[in-house]
């Protein structure tokens, strides 16, 4: 969720929703960045700060941004330890989906489930894809994409029903 300022040139404020699951960690207050990357009432914009959480939290290399494996980029240790990380990753948004489907935020209820009726079989047909070849059999012991898979179509037919 992001509330712009009320021009007053205070940067927008961005909410992310975790429910306790460590995702990506440039979704966490941990960085507060440094010249042109802090916020500029003359020079920033709402595009700038969208721009910056497509390119630092939707990348396909997550593995390396977070911090202590950044310098593994292009080492045979970090192509071994990137699959997994991600895998992980993706496993941990499937489940922060079903609990923002659970427990949309307040003022948000239509817009989450409207999202998810128009796009919620892509999600799931993304879960299809990695069903066939399979996760690792730790991840299908622990609730892999299959239970994610099950999970999210019950909680979309109660969409469709609903």
């Amino acid at each position: 969720m992001v509330q712009c300022p009320g021009g007053d040139g205070e940067p927008p404020l961005v909410n992310y929703r975790s429910f306790g699951l460590h995702v990506n960690p440039n979704l966490y207050p941990s960085f507060g960045g440094q010249g042109v990357e802090l916020w500029s009432p003359e020079a920033s914009s709402v595009l700038q700060v969208v721009v910056s959480i497509q390119g630092l939290v939707l990348t396909a290399q997550l593995y390396y941004n977070e911090p202590a494996y950044g310098a593994q980029a292009g080492t045979p240790m970090g192509r071994r330890n990137e699959l997994p990380y991600s895998e992980n990753a993706y496993l941990l948004t499937l489940q922060t989906m079903l609990h923002l489907l659970r427990r949309p935020p307040a003022g948000f209820e239509e817009l989450v489930t409207g999202h998810f009726r128009r796009r919620g079989q892509h999600v799931l047909r993304a879960c299809e894809s990695y069903i066939p070849g399979g996760l690792p059999r730790r991840h299908a012991r622990r609730g892999g994409a299959r239970h994610g898979w099950e999970q999210g179509a019950a909680v979309l037919d109660r969409l469709d029903s609903g």
